[in-house]
């Protein structure tokens, strides 16, 4: 008998709940179930809780500005995580920046939270929950399947917390047009190709007609692109099409991309409240505007948060910036020559005086080609959108043969 379900067995035992071998378990999936339960321990009489989302404090994903304000109010950089806990419950809630990069941030703080709290299930985005426990994932990949195979070594099991597409899309039929929806699907993907899957145009193109959400093969989203902006479409622009906003700006994809998160959003938290009820150890890993989303009804429920970051030196670069953001024009010079780690420090000062002054010229001076492009041709902030539209995060760069036993970094 695994872990899980020992725990079960040990919970039902208190609830006085009868066991079998069917999903006739209450606690395992059917709490929810309109039965004539108290859920009382039989001879303490200790009422146990039973978390219950407070729907109505779900917020939009921030795109309009909101979710950079409340970062930059509580000194946020992304990735991050927010570990709620009381007497009885440990949620950790990782806010990721999607990437298939096994160097990127987002990996380094997925491996920090499951080493050390070792959580007991991992919920991952993009994994229909109608899967069950633990399925066989053939194509997935990113950040989500990395933290499913960390947490092996550690026991933990996985689930998927996505509510099956159809549903969503039938909701959206309801009031806007096939052809549009679509179209959101098309910049929603393109997006995510062009961003995360670094697919070429052709690529991309192929792998939409033949994976969409209505699984047409002829649906023509470039003249429906044209048709509908007005404007011819470049790959890897108009990347902002697809952001979840309901702004009087906000374009006809951006509009049902706001419907569709609300509704995935709120699918999600009644799938996850259920876990949360189920176990006492999770391990939630989603996109940041997610966490943006849903925060507040997990405070409703747990009280406030632990912000942990795995950004060494944050309160110093804090710091720093708040020191040269009285200077109108900055150079952050090249004070190490070699050292990887004190690079990194450059480039997070770097990132956080982007997100959080208003500064528009920094000079900087870079030791190669490869890092030039991190930071000239990687690394796009949106000030209309308030948000990093392109950032791909620090790569170690491939050591050369430069004479010694050492690589590139440890030459000082």
């Amino acid at each position: 008998m695994d872990y899980h379900n020992k725990y079960i067995k040990y919970k039902n035992k208190y609830l006085g709940l009868k066991l079998g071998n069917e999903e006739n378990n209450i606690c395992k999936d059917n709490y929810d179930d309109k039965i004539n339960l108290k859920r009382r321990f039989p001879k303490t009489n200790k009422i146990l809780k039973l978390y219950k989302p407070k729907i109505k404090l779900l917020n939009d994903h921030g795109v309009d500005g909101t979710y950079q304000k409340w970062k930059e109010e509580n000194s946020i950089v992304s990735p991050y995580c927010l570990s709620f806990k009381d007497n009885t419950k440990i949620l950790n809630f990782i806010g990721a920046k999607h990437t298939i990069d096994k160097t990127s941030d987002t990996f380094k703080l997925i491996k920090k939270i499951i080493k050390q709290y070792k959580p007991q299930l991992i919920i991952v985005e993009g994994v229909p929950h109608s899967m069950g426990m633990n399925p066989v994932l053939k194509h997935f990949q990113g950040e989500g399947m990395y933290a499913i195979n960390l947490g092996k070594q550690y026991g933990a099991d996985f689930i998927g917390i996505e509510e099956e597409e159809r549903k969503l899309i039938q909701k959206l039929l309801k009031k806007y047009s096939r052809e549009d929806i679509l179209g959101y699907d098309f910049l929603r993907m393109h997006n995510f190709d062009y961003k995360i899957m670094k697919k070429s145009k052709k690529k991309f193109l192929n792998d939409f007609r033949t994976h969409n959400m209505f699984n047409d093969a002829t649906y023509d989203p470039i003249k429906w692109f044209e048709n509908t902006f007005g404007k011819k479409f470049k790959y890897g622009q108009f990347l902002e099409y697809s952001f979840p906003y309901n702004g009087m700006n906000a374009v006809i994809t951006q509009k049902i991309g706001y419907e569709y998160s609300k509704n995935r959003d709120v699918a999600s938290i009644k799938i996850l409240y259920k876990l949360i009820n189920q176990y006492d150890n999770i391990l939630y890993i989603v996109g940041e505007n997610h966490i943006y989303a849903i925060k507040d009804i997990l405070v409703h429920s747990f009280g406030n948060y632990k912000i942990i970051s795995n950004m060494v030196s944050k309160s110093i670069i804090c710091k720093i910036a708040d020191m040269i953001s009285k200077y109108k024009l900055i150079g952050i010079g090249e004070f190490s020559h070699g050292i990887q780690e004190s690079w990194e420090f450059r480039f997070d000062l770097l990132k956080y005086v982007i997100q959080n002054t208003n500064k528009n010229i920094i000079i900087f001076n870079e030791m190669s080609d490869w890092q030039a492009k991190n930071i000239m041709n990687d690394t796009i902030w949106s000030r209309k959108y308030n948000k990093f539209i392109n950032y791909e995060g620090i790569k170690i760069e491939t050591p050369v043969d430069n004479g010694s036993d050492q690589p590139t970094w440890g030459i000082c």
